[in-house]
């Protein structure tokens, strides 16, 4: 019989993976243009949109239609404000009319792929996408989109090896670096992803999605004192970071330091009482102090804050192999890998509950995922 999974462990804080900037949501630079009264509410549209004032945006950049009937780059301004005003209907209308306009008009292609995207139509989107990737085949921003319509379809591998190109790119950018660095932490694997994360955070310091995702790879990789540097970080930005207060508490509870563990993770739920992943960190204090039913109701307040927490499952399904309800901790598994398929331990436990159950041939098939990703660490 193989070895069994752990049956208590201090928490995965999952469920932080941040979408990516759609970097060509944004105005196109009209800085310059100034020869014609078209190039003038271009500047005009751009103005207002950077301070936030949608409305004189979108009467600029219609007046500057109003200068070019059928201009695809007004048609793209319009379509963009819409977008950021969260009329994503109208935006994609004026997306088509731009692509009207001019069929190879990259721009559009991606920013349409991007409110199918919000839309939820990931296939359009992936088409569009591919459609601008086309037009322009060295635009990092471009691929950048499609490497998140790919990770929306799950083809996560796909999208890394479409983001890796964005980075080959652009390696001056933080962004591409970031996404390819929480694509890495998804696929768990960590060295990868603590290189590309720390590469955007040397171009943009100020980047916190990607220090959140440093600090969760340090976690994961038990490289305690540099986990706990990063939730420094982030709460010397904003003390009033709840994930970052749950981070610092999920470090402290690994370093043995209990007390000081569960003051963080409250303040993290004082701050915020609905934050999934604090209630999984406090879960898990209790389990270490074999507080089991604590512990347990914990992991339901997390699933109830949030159901597609795979890590709320995995801490669930643990509980029950440890009762001994065995039917149980391996529906619980299976969810905790049907919702974060690339996590080894979700698959070790899995395994090792088909294996108790007699599923002889379930549980080699799992216990063989588990081992490919264990290779990739």
């Amino acid at each position: 019989m193989k070895t069994p999974p752990e049956k208590s462990t201090l928490g995965i804080l999952a469920g932080i993976f941040f979408l990516a900037i759609p970097f060509l949501a944004t105005l196109p630079d009209a800085q310059g243009q100034t020869g014609t009264n078209a190039e003038r509410y271009y500047n005009q549209a751009l103005k207002d949109y950077n301070a936030g004032n949608l409305g004189g945006a979108l009467d600029a950049a219609k007046k500057a239609l109003e200068q070019e009937p059928n201009s695809p780059k007004a048609f793209n301004y319009l379509g963009i404000i819409h977008k950021k005003m969260g009329n994503l209907e109208n935006a994609a209308t004026y997306f088509k009319k731009a692509l009207k306009a001019d069929p190879k008009f990259a721009p559009a292609h991606s920013n349409l792929g991007m409110v199918y995207l919000d839309q939820g139509k990931i296939d359009e989107a992936i088409k569009e996408h591919e459609e601008a990737i086309a037009v322009s085949p060295r635009s990092a921003e471009y691929l950048n989109n499609l490497a998140l319509a790919l990770e929306k379809k799950g083809m996560v591998e796909d999208a890394a090896a479409v983001e890796t190109r964005a980075v080959n790119l652009r390696p001056q950018l933080a962004e591409p670096h970031w996404n390819l660095g929480r694509l890495y932490l998804k696929k768990k694997i960590y060295f990868k992803a603590i290189s590309e994360l720390e590469k955007a955070l040397a171009i943009a310091p100020g980047l916190t999605p990607a220090r959140h995702l440093l600090a969760q790879a340090y976690i994961l990789q038990n490289v305690h004192t540099k986990a706990e540097e990063q939730c420094i970080k982030l709460l010397e930005a904003d003390p009033g970071d709840a994930l970052a207060h749950a981070k610092l508490g999920v470090v402290y509870g690994k370093k043995g330091m209990t007390e000081e563990a569960t003051q963080e993770i409250q303040k993290a739920l004082e701050l915020d009482p609905g934050l999934a992943v604090a209630h999984v960190a406090l879960a898990d204090l209790h389990v270490k102090d074999k507080k089991f039913a604590e512990a347990l109701s914990e992991y339901e307040e997390a699933i109830r804050a949030d159901p597609d927490l795979a890590e709320a499952r995995l801490g669930i399904a643990k509980l029950y192999n440890s009762a001994g309800m065995l039917d149980e901790a391996q529906a619980a598994y299976a969810e905790a890998v049907r919702l974060d398929p690339h996590n080894p331990e979700g698959h070790q436990g899995l395994a090792y509950t088909y294996e108790l159950n007699g599923m002889t041939e379930e549980a080699d098939k799992e216990y063989e995922v588990y081992e490919a990703y264990m290779r990739l660490r």
